[in-house]
């Protein structure tokens, strides 16, 4: 990529860091104006009908640097860092602004703690709570469950909205969610050419998170439109897939690899390259078709049974492009521990080498020996550390 096209590349790019690194803003403006803003803490709670009510769907995350004095107070040390900064933030009442904050299962602790707090009295500015009860799993029994959930998702949005959401406004809400996941995936085909960073694509996906999705769809297209056009240069297993047990929120273990020469083509996350998944069914209840996308086609990594949640790691670390595997488990992992061994059993039967990176990356000690790991890595297979062509 020339300097010129280099330039291009960063305006381009520009709108979407501004809003991942200023996750709040978009929503506190429209806020401002007279908007209602629902937050959520997944992409296990599914934004269509949030858009489809009316309201501005926020996705919340947690500064890993900040102080939990209030968390300190109430919530068990063993919790993740994150869970304990949203609970300060939260109870807190940094998102008092919002109509409803919907918390899916992965974060019942949180649900739990939350609810504590305001009972005693503590939290008078904790904007009105929902737990988003669904279960992975595809039993009938458990499928019974989830659908009465879902319903009841569905009854507070209706009630919230005074009737606004319809079949109508869902299908509408679709429509625009299924052209953005099409755009994405037009991002990731960037990506495993070689003509966008890891790091980048990052930026790109989740600012979709914090922004209007009507803003957000017309600045992906402008972006794949406006895109320089060099010649791929990505060479066959050159690239990374990162395969992590906590979500990949925010980008400096990307951009740790890319300092150290790698180029990250793809992760196991929702927040990177799982991003889009299948796309919601515009045949029958429209209802039902976003039921199902975010149960039987969910896009995270957390359901169940395994083969389910695995049959996008294993396609993944087949393709061509991608020559190695990096596999992030903090000691915060929930998920990942119990289940790597029989994984990297099965990398190294794809002929492909991976690590394991078991430290901290938020903390200073925990940086440094995940860098060591992977400056170790990426010279033991000096063909991840060059992926561009000649």
């Amino acid at each position: 990529m020339s300097m010129s096209e280099h330039a291009k590349m960063q305006d381009l790019l520009t709108p979407f860091r501004d809003h991942y690194h200023n996750r709040d803003r978009a929503a506190r403006m429209v806020h401002a104006q007279g908007m209602r803003v629902i937050g959520r803490t997944s992409f296990d709670v599914p934004v269509e009908p949030i858009i489809a009510a009316g309201f501005f769907p926020l996705m919340l995350t947690a500064d890993l640097a900040s102080a939990t004095p209030l968390a300190d107070h109430y919530v068990d040390p063993e919790l993740p860092g994150e869970t304990r900064i949203l609970f300060e933030t939260i109870a807190g009442g940094d998102y008092e602004f919002l109509d409803l904050l919907i918390l899916a299962r992965a974060q019942d602790k949180l649900y739990y703690f939350l609810k504590e707090v305001y009972r005693l009295g503590r939290a008078p500015k904790m904007p009105a709570l929902m737990m988003y009860d669904i279960m992975p799993s595809l039993r009938d029994s458990v499928s019974a469950y989830n659908r009465n959930r879902y319903a009841a998702f569905l009854e507070r949005l209706t009630r919230l909205s005074h009737g606004r959401l319809t079949d109508e406004s869902l299908r509408q809400a679709s429509l625009l969610t299924n052209q953005i996941r099409g755009l994405q995936r037009q991002v990731q085909d960037l990506r495993l050419r070689g003509q966008m960073k890891g790091s980048d694509a990052l930026h790109v996906v989740g600012a979709g998170s914090f922004m209007a999705l009507e803003d957000y769809a017309s600045a992906l297209a402008h972006l794949l439109k406006h895109v320089p056009t060099s010649a791929p240069s990505a060479k066959p297993g050159s690239g990374l897939l990162i395969v992590s047990a906590e979500p990949i929120r925010f980008t400096q273990l990307h951009e740790l690899i890319e300092e150290l020469g790698g180029h990250v083509m793809a992760e196991d996350d929702a927040w990177g390259s799982r991003a889009a998944g299948a796309d919601i069914s515009l045949e029958g209840p429209i209802s039902q078709a976003i039921f199902e996308k975010y149960t039987v086609h969910s896009p995270g990594p957390d359901s169940f049974p395994a083969e389910k949640r695995e049959g996008f790691l294993k396609t993944m670390a087949a393709h061509a492009q991608i020559g190695g595997v990096i596999f992030y488990v903090p000691p915060s992992d929930r998920k990942l521990g119990w289940d790597l061994p029989r994984l990297t059993t099965l990398i190294h039967a794809m002929g492909k080498p991976c690590v394991s990176l078991f430290k901290d990356l938020a903390k200073t000690n925990g940086a440094q020996q995940i860098r060591q790991d992977l400056q170790s890595f990426l010279s033991q297979h000096p063909s991840l550390m060059s992926h561009q062509g000649k």
